[in-house]
């Protein structure tokens, strides 16, 4: 089983992806996403410096983010 192991993984796989995309879209910091606990800041309890980091990787290998974990 490759799945990604924890209970808030995919919640953190979930801002990567719309971080890659608001990035693509122009919005280089997203403060709300309609999808998200009822719109609730993205990075409001966790810095978004390892998220930027994560997209960055993601720009070079054009993977989604479950298939670069």
């Amino acid at each position: 089983n490759n799945y990604p192991k924890g209970s808030d993984v995919y919640g953190h796989l979930f801002k990567i992806n719309e971080l890659y995309s608001s990035i693509c879209n122009g919005t280089f910091y997203p403060i709300y996403s309609p999808n998200w606990y009822n719109s609730i800041e993205l990075f409001r309890y966790w810095p978004a410096t390892s998220y930027y980091f994560y997209v960055f990787i993601m720009f070079f290998s054009g993977m989604c983010p479950y298939h670069n974990y």
